[in-house]
């Protein structure tokens, strides 16, 4: 596990040599809130990427486990990746570069991206 805390701009730091009170805090806060909940049940949440709140004074008092969310956020990714219609690309007449079909518009000078379609349509 990767403990991570948000910060008031709203991006996650990790704990790092913290993350014992991170744990604490998130701990003494959830076991108020949610009726008993203990140290094991706190990193078991963590652990299955749910966010728990470290304290109640401000809206960004949360932990997370980083790791959980990367490997969220690269399965996303690969299924985003494998969803291309075109995999390597496909070079338009505008001179752009697009993966997938709806990306495509097509123009009085021939098939452009929808950045390049004013210019290519006149």
């Amino acid at each position: 596990m990767k403990l991570q805390y948000q910060n008031s701009r709203g991006d996650w730091n990790n704990c790092d040599e913290r993350e014992e009170e991170f744990l604490q805090l998130c701990e003494k806060h959830n076991d108020y809130i949610n009726n008993g909940m203990t140290r094991k049940e706190v990193i078991s949440s963590l652990e299955s990427g749910i966010e728990l709140r470290k304290d109640s004074s401000n809206w960004y008092g949360v932990c997370r486990d980083g790791e959980f969310f990367e490997r969220r956020d690269k399965k996303r990714k690969e299924a985003y990746l494998a969803s291309r219609d075109y995999p390597e690309g496909r070079k338009l007449d505008c001179g752009c570069i697009v993966h997938f079909n709806n990306e495509i518009m097509s123009s009085s000078t021939g098939s452009s991206c929808d950045d390049c379609y004013d210019d290519m349509s006149n």
